[in-house]
């Protein structure tokens, strides 16, 4: 399961792909949804105070914005925010069916928390700074979240394998141990009759001859 859990949650943002499942991958649609938003040009006048998509996008000079937002951008901060939020309601059965359920709940975590955060920069409580901060913050917690449950299904998959192996060498341990066929009986024969030896005695009466075998 080397990918199972390739998964980057940037705040809210998640792009996942999970391999050996019976049906493909369907993250990626929920991945689409929130690139869309942070494409939308609607939210372009907070591209140069926080990413819209991935938080590792979170320049220095984002990191060094201590304004408060004004009205404008709590107002587009609310929106943007909603939009992704509605993105992981739209997918979210989608998720849960592909993801294993420790990482779902992972995810419903990290989309809880973005939620709040952007209901705090809303509320003005915080700079863009903070904010991104934050964003940061949150992040790696998920990361690290997601690579214990990565590690946890390797070991699963490692316990597996060994298993495997060792019924594999339980069974050839009883077939090296099974004790060796008892040798088939010699057809039996029919004995031949020994050889016998025989005398012949002849005598002559007049014209006649009379011999008797013994």
């Amino acid at each position: 399961m080397k990918q199972i859990l390739a998964i980057v949650v940037t705040t809210g943002v998640l792009a996942a792909c999970a391999p050996n499942q019976v049906v493909p991958y369907r993250g990626s649609q929920y991945k689409e949804c929130m690139d869309k938003v942070a494409a939308d040009p609607k939210f372009a006048p907070l591209a140069a105070k926080t990413s819209l998509g991935q938080v590792a996008k979170i320049s220095t000079s984002m990191l060094a914005d201590n304004s408060i937002p004004t009205d404008q951008e709590r107002d587009l901060i609310a929106k943007w925010a909603d939009s992704r939020d509605r993105c992981f309601v739209t997918y979210t059965s989608t998720l849960k069916e592909d993801l294993p359920p420790e990482a779902f709940a992972i995810a419903q975590v990290s989309v809880n928390k973005a939620k709040l955060l952007a209901a705090d920069m809303n509320a003005g409580k915080m700079t863009f700074a903070q904010f991104n901060r934050l964003r940061i913050s949150q992040n790696s917690e998920t990361e690290s979240g997601f690579e214990q449950v990565r590690q946890l299904y390797a070991a699963r998959q490692d316990d597996e394998n060994q298993r495997r192996r060792q019924v594999l060498l339980m069974q050839l341990q009883s077939q090296l141990n099974k004790p060796a066929p008892a040798p088939m009986p010699a057809p039996y024969m029919v004995p031949m009759p020994a050889p016998t030896t025989s005398t012949t005695n002849c005598t002559t009466i007049g014209n006649q001859v009379n011999c008797v075998s013994r």
